[in-house]
């Protein structure tokens, strides 16, 4: 039952995200500086937004002793790659739509402190995610006509990701980004159905 209510959903909500991306599709920027987005805030929990949304995504932290903010081993399941990772060295958090991509898409406009906004946003769980270091390195700062999770079973959950970060903040993907997010889309179609949806 749920897959048949998951199928629905998509025929209806999937066309309707490409539609929205269509419409804010617009010209690329040029002049990215990172340090122009500030990234990893201090956080309540005394350390900053990375850490913080790894011992989010990771089923199992372990604190190291000797150092504030720092693991000695954790269990996180790569959402890019299915891979299990235990070591902390192995793990980046990805901005899943990446800065430069942004500002080249519409975030050249904003002022500093809507770039950092969208830098340490953890409003969205999807936004920021703790991955594979080796899969982050990667991809880079590549939209997804250039770069896709290689697990394929991920193609589904990443194009509702990048849909509805670029929907929240009024990013303009260009005509390739936007075919590439509607095929990970059609990808829900193809799970659902092949589960008898």
């Amino acid at each position: 039952m749920r897959l048949r209510r998951f199928t629905t959903t998509f025929t209806f909500v999937g066309p309707l995200l490409v539609f929205a991306l269509a419409a804010l599709a617009g010209p690329e920027a040029a002049g990215y500086r990172r340090q122009d987005w500030p990234h990893w805030d201090r956080t309540e929990s005394g350390c900053d937004v990375r850490r913080d949304v790894i011992a989010r995504d990771a089923s199992h932290v372990a604190q190291d002793p000797d150092r504030a903010c720092a693991f000695v081993v954790l269990a996180l399941r790569d959402p890019y790659g299915g891979e299990e990772i235990r070591e902390p060295a192995r793990v980046d958090v990805d901005h899943v739509v990446p800065l430069k991509w942004a500002h080249e898409h519409g975030g050249a406009a904003w002022d500093r402190e809507r770039r950092r906004a969208y830098a340490n946003d953890v409003t969205y769980r999807h936004h920021l995610r703790a991955v594979s270091a080796r899969l982050n390195r990667q991809k880079g700062a590549r939209g997804p006509a250039e770069w896709v999770p290689p697990d394929r079973a991920a193609h589904c959950d990443y194009g509702h990701w990048w849909s509805a970060i670029l929907v929240r903040w009024d990013l303009r993907p260009g005509p390739a980004d936007r075919a590439a997010i509607g095929a990970l889309l059609e990808a829900c179609r193809t799970s659902a159905a092949a589960w008898g949806g």
